[in-house]
């Protein structure tokens, strides 16, 4: 983000719009990244109150401070019922993560992924939307858990808001292949465009499209396994979502990182990992918490 703040100033004379572009873009990426360590804060505040009960001053930041949140707007419904009150704190914490997942698709980048693959190509920018919407779903469905109680009963609940979330979860599977079939379809001529970069060769998949030990991928694998199949498990919790959405946009960050060269290909495994084994934590938490 500094680097995109202070340098690149020979392609930015191009025009008004690449130098408003760029600056909007590194000031959302500035902004979405101080609220995700803002939610983990919360989150590790609470595991300091699991440890010093007597330490009643963080209640608010209980689910990442989402029930402090919730706590407002119940407050505030409790004088007005309109639609308004309940979803506007989601609308604005939602709004600046959105924004910046569409603003990347004003850069040019390369249409094939890169061997190390650790870099943002065509079809991950794409993926990357689609998980972004997956997580916004899933939180805005344990939102309405959390500031909509006792509507009925508990054992109703949980299978009307299982239904919606398993709904939305596997419709975010069809929609993810849908895009990858259409990238495989696209003529050899797509993949040859000219960009700033070299094009190398195409490398696919995810996980194994990763230039790294077999091993250290397959441990980042069973770690997507177990996030995605926790997804479904969503109450009134927004934490573990918030994990997910963490995994989505702070990766790409990292993949920005590294086309910079900010960071070596060693450093941005090592910082995917890191950010992975966070939300295990959460998911852990979680766990434990039910």
């Amino acid at each position: 983000m500094v680097k995109s703040l202070l340098t690149n100033r020979r392609y930015l004379k191009r025009g008004v719009g690449d130098w408003f572009l760029h600056r909007s873009h590194a000031l959302l990426g500035a902004l979405v990244m101080s609220h995700l360590i803002y939610r983990y804060t919360c989150f590790f505040a609470v595991l300091w109150l699991s440890f010093n009960p007597q330490d009643t001053s963080l209640g608010v930041h209980h689910d990442m401070g989402f029930d402090g949140d919730a706590a407002r707007v119940l407050s505030w419904q409790q004088q007005d019922k309109n639609f308004w009150v309940c979803w506007q704190p989601m609308v604005l914490l939602l709004f600046p993560h959105l924004l910046l997942q569409i603003s990347g698709f004003g850069f040019r980048i390369p249409p094939k992924r890169h061997p190390e693959g650790n870099r943002i190509w065509g079809e991950y920018r794409w993926h990357a939307l689609a998980f972004f919407t997956r997580c916004g779903s899933l939180l805005s469905l344990a939102w309405y858990n959390k500031t909509h109680p006792d509507k009925e009963d508990e054992r109703q609940r949980f299978i009307h808001t299982q239904i919606v979330a398993a709904g939305i979860f596997f419709a975010n599977m069809m929609v993810v292949d849908a895009m990858t079939r259409n990238f495989a379809k696209k003529p050899k001529s797509y993949f040859t465009k000219t960009t700033n970069e070299e094009e190398p060769e195409q490398v696919v998949g995810t996980i194994r499209g990763l230039k790294g030990s077999n091993g250290f991928k397959y441990l980042l694998s069973a770690t997507q396994f177990h996030a995605n199949l926790h997804c479904l498990c969503t109450q009134d919790q927004l934490s573990v979502q918030w994990a997910a959405l963490t995994v989505v946009q702070s990766s790409a960050f990292g993949m920005t990182l590294r086309r910079k060269s900010l960071i070596t290909h060693g450093l941005g495994l090592v910082l995917y990992a890191s950010v992975l084994a966070l939300g295990m934590v959460v998911i852990g938490h979680d766990w434990y918490r039910q």
